[in-house]
């Protein structure tokens, strides 16, 4: 079984339109995402650990890795929000337990003793500069004296 989907550019763009809107009220963005994504060809790499995602292959043939998820703020009622960016499914799990740990008043020395090991420090500043960057909440000192 294959871990990838094949597309022909419209119907991705078809695909990714669909995952936006489920996740973003403002199907505005939603277009704006897709045409953004199409042109930038350095975001079909997972924004935490820089996976590939997505590839174009012969005649314009777009092959999408099944764990490909459309990343989103959740700040609106119903979990939906701004679009971040395209992460692996695993990477998004990840990226959700850091942030509920962020939320519950965890240090940044606590998140570096909880996650260090599993993920790796690199792993933590990527996710700042994708707060940063992205969205979301970073409101801490990163500084670890």
């Amino acid at each position: 079984m294959s871990n990838r989907q094949l597309f022909t550019i419209q119907s991705f763009k078809n695909y990714i339109y669909n995952r936006c809107k489920t996740h973003c009220r403002n199907t505005n963005e939603s277009a704006t995402f897709v045409d953004y994504l199409i042109n930038h060809r350095e975001d079909w790499d997972c924004f935490l650990c820089k996976t590939n995602l997505i590839e174009i292959l012969y005649q314009n043939n777009i092959y999408m890795n099944n764990n490909t998820i459309v990343d989103h703020y959740h700040i609106y009622d119903e979990g939906k929000g701004p679009i971040r960016a395209l992460l692996c499914k695993s990477c998004n799990i990840k990226e959700g337990k850091i942030y509920a740990d962020i939320k519950l008043g965890i240090s940044y020395v606590q998140l570096l003793n909880k996650y260090e090991i599993k993920y790796g420090k690199q792993f933590l500043n990527n996710i700042e500069l994708y707060y940063n960057e992205r969205g979301g909440m970073w409101p801490m000192d990163t500084s670890e004296d």
